[in-house]
């Protein structure tokens, strides 16, 4: 784009004052486009340092609370917490600024998602010029996220108790897709039980079921939920600060003399298997249904375990799967 020289458009105003509006919104308008411009440059920079650095994927550390509080129940409520640089990727000579914030996305820790209590804001989206420098001088600064709780009972956090995490993924180079996609499902780096179309299948860009003789047009893997619904049972002050502290606070309905449908529900998977070079991504967008799964998506490299979902239900529309995205190095 040909620089404009703007300071010429303010010359020569005040003779005619419809003259100096027209000057004065043009002057607004190539503001607005060079603002745009360098924005989309800022932008393309942070993107290329991280195709350069992290060209497959990249989690940071845990960020942690500031405070100790309760959270009460069915109540979106204001938790602080401290971030520095360590927080962010790591690039040689790597200066921080807004471009590249807001490539980055959040997943709270699974033993908060699973005990219905998860992240609602990105906090990147509230940082001031004044914190980014702040940032840049490898200072600490807090900020404050917004945390839902959907549960019935009262929520302990504890202060620097580790909450969510940014991270941030090659959706472009390193998304499996297409055959490729099938060909690694059934690989020796993949595991998920059973045969395809009994508890995983392939899915378009579209979101339609494909038969295995058009998996070529793969581009999410699609998992079966099985019959496995987990309740909470505690009343009071529940106190979750890893996955080993929920056997105590959720049980499976089917134990349960009575069950119910709530609006958030914890289901599972078949047995899954991830070696080293796989991370899966959870479809965190509304599906058809309404139904939406909660800002908790990471799935990590050498992961063995059924997958736990924490998906808000549109009412008796329930969902019978969640999809992947999958990624490889």
């Amino acid at each position: 784009m040909k620089t404009l020289e703007l300071k010429s458009l303010r010359d020569g105003v005040g003779e005619n004052w419809w003259l100096d509006s027209v000057k004065w919104k043009m002057q607004e308008w190539v503001d607005k486009i060079l603002r745009a411009r360098d924005y989309v440059s800022q932008q393309q920079l942070a993107l290329n340092h991280f195709h350069q650095h992290f060209p497959y994927f990249w989690a940071g550390q845990d960020v942690c609370t500031t405070e100790d509080l309760v959270v009460d129940n069915q109540y979106a409520y204001e938790v602080k917490v401290k971030i520095n640089k360590k927080h962010f990727p790591d690039f040689e000579f790597f200066i921080i600024h807004r471009s590249l914030l807001n490539l980055l996305r959040i997943s709270t820790r699974s033993c908060f998602a699973q005990s219905w209590i998860h992240v609602i804001s990105n906090p990147i989206h509230d940082i001031t010029d004044k914190q980014i420098d702040v940032l840049n001088s490898w200072g600490d600064i807090e900020i404050r996220v917004f945390v839902l709780n959907s549960w019935n009972a009262y929520i302990h956090i504890w202060k620097e108790e580790w909450l969510f995490r940014f991270y941030w993924i090659n959706q472009i180079k390193n998304v499996v897709r297409w055959r490729d996609l099938y060909d690694l499902v059934k690989s020796w780096e993949f595991k998920v039980e059973w045969n395809y179309w009994e508890t995983w299948q392939m899915m378009d860009i579209e979101g339609n079921l494909l038969p295995e003789s058009e998996v070529s047009m793969s581009e999410r893997l699609h998992l079966f939920l099985t019959w496995n619904k987990y309740q909470p049972t505690s009343e009071g002050i529940v106190k979750v600060n890893s996955k080993r502290d929920l056997p105590k606070v959720l049980t499976l309905s089917s134990e349960l003399p009575n069950t119910w449908n709530e609006l958030f529900e914890i289901w599972e998977t078949s047995y899954v298997e991830l070696w080293e070079s796989i991370v899966w991504v959870i479809e965190e967008g509304w599906y058809d249904n309404g139904s939406i799964h909660i800002s908790s998506p990471l799935i990590d490299p050498w992961f063995k375990w059924p997958i736990r979902t924490e998906i808000y239900w549109c009412r008796d529309n329930r969902n019978e799967f969640i999809e992947m995205m999958v990624l490889r190095k």
